[in-house]
């Protein structure tokens, strides 16, 4: 048996709902949103829609130990 967690989190943010999506839909914005001590780097080429099964390719360091 594995144990699951889930961290839920909630943020309001004022502006159209239509512009907050297009913003966090856009895989080029994780990388200022990620904590700089992360090291985080999209890897996948070309803009990419993040939707319902999109799946994106990147690097991050946890504690100087490199992720894919």
């Amino acid at each position: 048996m594995t144990n699951a967690h889930l961290l839920q989190r909630s943020q309001r943010v004022e502006v159209p709902i239509d512009r907050a999506f297009a913003f966090y839909g856009d895989s080029r914005n994780l990388e200022p949103l990620t904590p700089p001590w992360l090291h985080f780097e999209v890897t996948t080429p070309g803009p990419l829609k993040l939707q319902a099964g999109a799946r994106l390719d990147y690097r991050l360091k946890l504690h100087g130990v490199p992720i894919r």
